[in-house]
């Protein structure tokens, strides 16, 4: 799972490595830590905008559903309500510089720990738009697609990795016009990002308390 990651870059770099404009005015520096239910900036229709991180499905009632909903699970994606229809429909990329994981075993074993690399990452999402019935308000909101981990995350003791594509895949994912599950994972595949040699930094012990 991601349930934490951070975004630290200049706001023009990131502009410049998606060709895009942003939705709003962001501060010169982004430095920001995102957690599930707060807003992250995505790349999707040609811009940077920030959404809220925890996919809220179209056809929900409510905008903060049950279970958990800030990452999705590649292998099940397409039989999932709340996850097959944007996947095939809405993709946005989710830029970071590193990414949070509790660590149970091993040397880090007892920590929440940051990987990170020396350059921005590319996490493949999907987003979608709930539209309260009663006041109208509109939210648009996202989740990181999820596979098994990459393997200095396994090494490192965690199961699950966001799925990271390539710079040069970024246009097409978010443009993809496959209806077909089979050929947006076969996308996924042919422009996953082969990633070693992270970097690896304790956050915090795991039962330390997280103040929002």
């Amino acid at each position: 799972m991601c349930s934490q990651y951070t975004l630290k870059t200049e706001a023009k770099r990131l502009a410049d490595i998606y060709h895009a404009d942003i939705d709003e005015k962001f501060e010169e520096l982004i430095d920001m830590q995102v957690f599930p239910y707060k807003p992250g900036i995505v790349f999707k229709d040609g811009r940077l905008s920030k959404l809220n991180y925890s996919l809220v499905p179209s056809w929900s009632k409510d905008r903060r559903v049950k279970f958990a909903t800030y990452n999705a699970r590649i292998e099940d994606i397409e039989t999932k309500p709340t996850w097959k229809g944007p996947f095939v429909e809405r993709h946005c990329v989710v830029p970071l510089t590193t990414f949070i994981e509790p660590i149970y075993e091993g040397e880090l074993g007892g920590n929440m720990v940051a990987f990170g690399k020396e350059k921005i990452l590319h996490a493949a999402g999907i987003w979608d738009r709930w539209k309260d019935a009663t006041t109208g308000e509109v939210i648009e909101s996202y989740a990181i697609l999820t596979s098994p981990p990459y393997p200095f995350i396994a090494k490192a003791g965690h199961d699950r990795s966001p799925i990271f594509i390539k710079e040069s895949a970024i246009q097409k994912w978010v443009s993809l016009q496959s209806k077909d599950p089979k050929e947006i994972k076969q996308f996924l595949r042919d422009h996953w990002e082969s990633l070693d040699n992270f970097s690896t930094t304790k956050v915090r012990p795991l039962k330390t308390p997280v103040t929002l």
